[in-house]
């Protein structure tokens, strides 16, 4: 694994890390409409969602992961082009 995989998944960390009361609060929302969607689905169509939210989690994971990947890159880049400068 290289050092962005490292820092990424938190196996290299300096601080610990804080989630927002915004973030927080978005969570609750989720899981009070699971609630509410399990309530009303037979077991059957549960695992279906079951399954597209399983997806979904993974193919975010993978979009974030490219996404600060990137943004880690063109900050070096930045930092390097900024370095040449003659201020």
């Amino acid at each position: 694994m290289n050092i962005l995989d490292e820092i990424f998944y938190g196996n290299i960390s300096g601080a610990e890390c804080r989630v927002s009361a915004d973030y927080k609060k978005l969570c609750e929302k989720e899981s009070k409409l699971y609630d509410k969607i399990k309530e009303k689905l037979n077991n059957e169509d549960m695992q279906l969602v079951d399954d597209l939210l399983k997806l979904y989690s993974e193919s975010s994971s993978i979009s974030e992961k490219n996404f600060y990947s990137f943004g880690f890159k063109t900050g070096l880049l930045l930092g390097i082009e900024c370095s040449k400068l003659d201020i």
